[in-house]
C-alpha cells in the first residue's frame, strides 16, 4: 500500500531533512547547484520488516508502512541498520527515531527563542501561546525554559522552569549571567494581580543553581487569624457565595506567607469539604504549590 501523504509529511517534517542515525547531519534534500533541481537522497526505511525474512523480522500488521514504523535515513545508515539487525534492533530504532525527532524540536525552539549566555544555550519548548514582549520582559505561560552546554557533545537540556498553561502568566528576562522569572497571583480581595516570587538561576554553571525571592510583603499579624478563618471556611454553606469562599481562601492563602507549613496543612483538612471538586480543588492545589515556593524562598535566606 505504501507510506500515505498524510504519514510522509510528518514525517520528513519531524526528521528535519536530516538523517536520523545517530552524529549523522545528512540532509536528505540536496542541490548541487542553484540552478539545478533538488535531489532526495533520503530513504524511508522500514523499522519492522514488511518481509517476514527481511530485517527484524515481520509482524502481520496493517500499519507497517505507517508513520510509526518507519525512520528516514541517509542510504549509507539505511544500509548499515539493515546489514545489523541483531544490533540495530526494532526498540533501538524506535529509540534513535524519537532521539533525532526530539533533536530536531530543540533546535528549532532554541532558534526562535534563545539566549547565548557564558556556556550556557537557554532554550524555550513553548507548547501554550507565543511569547510577547513586554518593554524590558518576556510574559507567557506554557513553557519550559533550560539549558545546554556550548560546543558539548551531549545535546542534553537541563530542563530549569515550568510554566503550565493553566496557570497565570509569567514574566521573565536575562540579565547576565541570572535568568529571572517571576510569578504572580490573583488576590481575590483586591481583585488584581500582584507579583509573588521570582526565581533567579545562575547560568553561569549547568544545571544553573536557583535562588526564590519573596516579592509580598508578609503582614505576620495576619497569623492570629488562622483559626477563625478556618472555622469560616469549615462551616461554609451551600448557599453562601463562591466568590465569598474565594475571598475567605485568599486572606487564608496570605497568612500563609508568614506560616506557608500550617496553613498548607489547613488547605489539606478542606479536600472532603462539599465544595473541594472541580475548579474549587484546582484552585486550592495552586495555593499549597504556591505556599511551598514560600517555603522555599524562606529556606533559602535562612
Amino acid at each position: 500500500m505504501g507510506i500515505s501523504a498524510k504519514d510522509r509529511k510528518i514525517l520528513w517534517t519531524k526528521a528535519g531533512n536530516q538523517c536520523a542515525f545517530p552524529g549523522c547531519r545528512q540532509l536528505l534534500i540536496v542541490s548541487d547547484h542553484e540552478t539545478q533541481p533538488d535531489t532526495v537522497i533520503g530513504e524511508e526505511a522500514h523499522i519492522v520488516s514488511k518481509k517476514r525474512v527481511g530485517p527484524r523480522g515481520h509482524e502481520i500488521s496493517n500499519s507497517m508502512d505507517s508513520y510509526d514504523n518507519i525512520v528516514l535515513l541517509c542510504p549509507t545508515h539505511h544500509a548499515l541498520i539493515d546489514a545489523q539487525p541483531e544490533i540495530y534492533t526494532k526498540e533501538a530504532l524506535i529509540d534513535i527515531k524519537r532521539a533525532h525527532e526530539q533533536r530536531i524540536r530543540n533546535k528549532i525552539v532554541s532558534s526562535e527563542y534563545g539566549w547565548l549566555v557564558g556556556n550556557s544555550h537557554v532554550v524555550l519548548d513553548i507548547y501554550g501561546v507565543q511569547p510577547v514582549w513586554c518593554n524590558d520582559h518576556w510574559r507567557a505561560c506554557g513553557i519550559r525554559i533550560g539549558q545546554t552546554q556550548i560546543n558539548h557533545t551531549s545535546e542534553e537540556i537541563y530542563w530549569f522552569f515550568e510554566s503550565s498553561e493553566a496557570e497565570y502568566d509569567v514574566k521573565y528576562w536575562i540579565c547576565d549571567p541570572i535568568f529571572y522569572v517571576e510569578q504572580s497571583v490573583f488576590l481575590y480581595e483586591e481583585r488584581c494581580f500582584k507579583p509573588f516570587v521570582r526565581h533567579e538561576f545562575d547560568l553561569s554553571s549547568i544545571p544553573a543553581p536557583s535562588n526564590i525571592v519573596l516579592l509580598m510583603e508578609i503582614d505576620q499579624t495576619l497569623a492570629a487569624q488562622i483559626p477563625n478563618l478556618t472555622r469560616r471556611i469549615k462551616s461554609f454553606g451551600k448557599g453562601d457565595s463562591i466568590d465569598d469562599l474565594c475571598i475567605l481562601l485568599s486572606r487564608l492563602w496570605r497568612t500563609g506567607l508568614h506560616d506557608p507549613v500550617q496553613v498548607c496543612r489547613e488547605l489539606q483538612r478542606f479536600q472532603r469539604l462539599w465544595w473541594h471538586d472541580g475548579e474549587m480543588a484546582e484552585l486550592v492545589s495552586s495555593m499549597k504549590e504556591e505556599l511551598n515556593l514560600v517555603q522555599k524562598a524562606q529556606f533559602s535566606h535562612e
